[in-house]
């Protein structure tokens, strides 16, 4: 597994994954910029999801609209802090919780929005495999 460190790389991943936002590099001005396809001339740089608890309420914002719930907080590791959080479907009751653990809270948000996308994108996959799959089996007739 890919060790996702906070930074733009991140924020790049986050908004393309879960925002579903156009991102470019612009080389003239140096910067990630990013849009909604909904609204794509409305363009901005891209925020600080991983590194700036603001941008980070943003994606939790997000989160909500689609009724998801973030659940996040922290647990004292000697002279540092464990940032934890963990995202998930409140209307689904047997929803998996993927802990996710970052260097702050803003990381440890985008680490557990990703991980419940892939998640809920393997169960989406298996289901549509498993139609999949009844749709190409061959019914014989009976034998009399």
């Amino acid at each position: 597994m890919v060790e996702r460190l906070p930074g733009k790389n991140l924020d790049v991943e986050v908004a393309k994954t879960v925002l579903g936002f156009k991102v470019w590099w612009d080389d003239k001005a140096q910067k990630w910029f990013c849009c909604d396809p909904k609204l794509p001339d409305y363009r901005v740089v891209l925020p600080n999801y991983s590194t700036d608890v603001d941008h980070a309420y943003r994606v939790v914002h997000e989160l909500q609209r689609q009724n998801l719930v973030c659940h996040f907080g922290s647990t004292p590791q000697g002279d540092a802090i464990q940032w934890r959080a963990t995202v998930f479907d409140k209307d689904v009751n047997n929803t998996k919780y993927i802990p996710s653990i970052g260097q702050t809270l803003p990381h440890a948000i985008c680490l557990a929005v990703l991980a419940n996308r892939e998640e809920t994108n393997k169960t989406i996959n298996v289901e549509n495999n498993k139609e999949e799959t009844k749709s190409k089996l061959i019914k014989f007739p009976k034998k009399e």
